[in-house]
């Protein structure tokens, strides 16, 4: 899920650029469009910086939860008897 989940945040520009390009062409106002389609491209790169260290917390969170249930289980066993060793 990871991986797909990068790849579509990565991939909005496939969608923004070309778009901007198409709205651009019939744009009447163009320095104001410019201005407005700059903005979004940059707005654009910081969310998915955002939601990418999101995603990373959330992965390292489950990890550690993977974790600690899998230590709870090894704490979790009977204790084995021990030999007595008799000289």
């Amino acid at each position: 899920m990871t991986a797909a989940f990068t790849a579509a945040l990565n991939g909005i520009y496939l969608f923004i650029i070309p778009m901007g390009i198409w709205i651009g062409s019939s744009t009447t106002d163009y320095q104001s469009f410019v201005a407005s389609f700059i903005f979004y491209l940059i707005f654009v790169s910081v969310v998915a910086s955002i939601l990418m260290k999101v995603l990373y917390a959330f992965v390292n969170a489950m990890q550690v939860g993977n974790a600690v249930e899998h230590m709870d289980q090894v704490l979790a066993e009977p204790e084995i008897p021990e030999r007595s060793t008799e000289l």
